[in-house]
């Protein structure tokens, strides 16, 4: 895999605050439909849950570590198994709407994330993705 020299993010977003949730990603620019607006690195390993051992003690590991930030993955390589991946970058801040104005993509050759405007978007306007059917806040 040839890694890029810089990963790409649109010079009109912008985090702070929002009223749906904490924090969110924000426009400054007005920003037409099919443009990608951030590329997103997936790091290589993904932290699973597990048990460590001390002193004869078992305790959990990683026990629900970022799961409501995980974006489905691609299959394995017998096509059966999803993986998860947990993206760099603004894609956990994203904020959530059944009327979303961005769609990602998993480019799996380079690791990345794609983050894509769906609609025109304007200035001020909170970018969301929606998380799917199984979303609860």
């Amino acid at each position: 895999i040839v890694m890029k020299d810089k990963l790409f993010i649109h010079s009109g977003l912008e985090v702070r605050k929002s009223t749906i949730h904490g924090y969110g990603v924000f426009t400054t620019k007005c920003i037409k439909a099919d443009t990608v607006i951030e590329e997103c690195m997936v790091p290589y390993e993904v932290i699973e849950p597990g048990y460590e051992y001390e002193n004869g003690e078992i305790f959990p590991r990683n026990k629900d570590v970022l799961p409501h930030y995980r974006f489905m993955g691609p299959h394995d390589q017998d096509g059966v198994n999803r993986f998860y991946v947990t993206p760099a970058g603004f894609a956990m801040v994203y904020n959530h709407a059944d009327d979303n104005n961005i769609i990602w993509h998993h480019d799996t050759k380079n690791r990345l994330v794609l983050m894509v405007t769906c609609k025109d978007i304007s200035p001020g306007d909170e970018l969301y993705h929606n998380y799917g059917e199984k979303f609860i806040i």
